[in-house]
């Protein structure tokens, strides 16, 4: 399955990007446990604790990147039993502001696979909030 998601961000698209690319952004919005090397074929892990404190791993390689434009990575979590699924930023300036289109693909079909809709809404709402400010 699918998720796409677009949203309106009031910040200029070099902060945007800056906040998916710099990792003390990252940090600020995704909270956890951050090691990124930010490059094509970079790797990233990133480390958030559930509600019981136990660390749940996501990792993957960065795939593109294009500066204020798009970011494309590969993602894996446990909630994709370990399969490799693709996360696209696309990023785009619109009337002072940026429109950003969130696609994550090749997702399971199920409870976890789904749950990344209800994620990527929360943690888009933190990157507005961080660059607002």
């Amino acid at each position: 399955m699918d998720v796409k998601i677009t949203r309106r961000i009031p910040a200029s698209v070099e902060t945007v990007y800056r906040a998916w690319t710099d990792p003390a952004q990252i940090a600020k919005w995704q909270g956890g446990r951050l090691i990124a090397e930010i490059a094509v074929d970079g790797l990233w892990f990133w480390g958030h604790k559930s509600d019981s404190g136990k660390e749940i791993p996501h990792y993957g390689r960065y795939v593109a990147l294009e500066k204020n434009a798009r970011i494309v990575t590969t993602w894996v979590s446990p909630s994709t039993h370990g399969d490799e699924s693709r996360l696209e930023i696309t990023l785009a300036e619109k009337d002072g502001a940026t429109e950003l289109v969130l696609e994550h693909t090749n997702l399971p079909d199920d409870e976890g696979g789904r749950g990344h809709e209800r994620g990527w809404t929360f943690f888009l709402g933190r990157i507005a909030e961080v660059v607002a400010k």
